[in-house]
């Protein structure tokens, strides 16, 4: 135990460093399965890996029976199986993404004043407009777009202006260059239901009453730590589900990741927080 002390991880509690731009940045946070992730043109498609870091111009993928969930600050992006999900912008106040294929759950907690996010598919943009849970398919051999709104409120933006969609409805879009739009009550699919369960898991966790919930990683700290006040620190998180003669720094691997260059990608699942925001 006082080795494990010394290692201990001051989150966000004492002032902090200059951010590398951009200050926000996404992780892939969980994987069922298998996925793939573009991060580096160099480099190409790669296996993914919990707690790979994700910004504009990066992709992911998941294998068939496979699902992945995307986290940005307190954004929940989750892909279902055989899905593709492009980032093209993602900074502190945008989140700009294509879905080329399959089913995309997104969730909302900490809507913030001038956010913007906006979700693409090959024949619709969608706009989330507030705090939310929302489901986006886009079906390329059908030509057809869905955007589903269980809490909350988005819009489909068309050529003839935009279409506003409240909590228990959805909109169907069909048509290709000269889309057509139809109204239908909500329905819950498989995807939503895992995602209403991977909320709840973090529904009254302690983090949120010391750090940000806008900083990605948040939620896994309480599940695998604990929060304690100390004289020279004031209030640190340690982990505690680590194994005897844990040091940081061990289980992991170092990637160059543009914009910052080089960056420590922990493999514990709580890693990403402490590694990439720790005080």
């Amino acid at each position: 135990m006082k080795r494990l002390a010394a290692c201990l991880f001051a989150l966000a509690l004492l002032p902090a460093a200059a951010a590398d731009p951009p200050g926000r940045v996404g992780r892939l946070a969980w994987i069922e399965g298998e996925a793939l992730a573009f991060t580096d043109p160099e480099t190409g498609w790669e296996g993914a890996r919990v707690n790979t870091h994700l910004t504009s111009e990066n992709s992911v993928w998941t294998e068939p029976r496979s699902r992945a969930e995307v986290r940005a600050g307190s954004i929940a992006l989750r892909l279902e199986e055989t899905s593709q999900l492009d980032i093209a912008r993602l900074d502190d106040n945008e989140l700009h993404a294509h879905l080329a294929r399959g089913s995309l759950a997104v969730r909302v907690r900490f809507f913030e004043k001038g956010e913007s996010i906006f979700i693409t598919t090959p024949g619709a943009r969608f706009q989330v407009r507030g705090n939310g849970r929302f489901r986006i398919d886009a079906d390329a051999g059908r030509g057809e777009s869905r955007l589903t709104v269980f809490t909350g409120s988005a819009r489909l933006e068309a050529s003839g202006g935009a279409v506003i969609v409240d909590t228990g409805r959805a909109v169907v879009v069909t048509g290709g260059d000269r889309p057509s739009y139809e109204f239908e009550t909500a329905v819950t699919t498989p995807i939503d239901e895992w995602a209403l369960a991977r909320d709840e898991r973090f529904a009254d966790g302690q983090a949120s009453r010391y750090v940000s919930p806008r900083m990605t990683g948040w939620e896994d700290l309480d599940a695998y730590g604990a929060w304690r006040d100390e004289p020279e620190y004031g209030t640190v998180w340690y982990p505690t589900r680590v194994e005897v003669g844990w040091q940081p720094y061990q289980v992991g691997r170092w990637a160059y990741v543009r914009p910052w260059g080089w960056t420590w990608v922990d493999d514990a699942p709580w890693g990403y927080a402490p590694f990439h925001y720790g005080r």
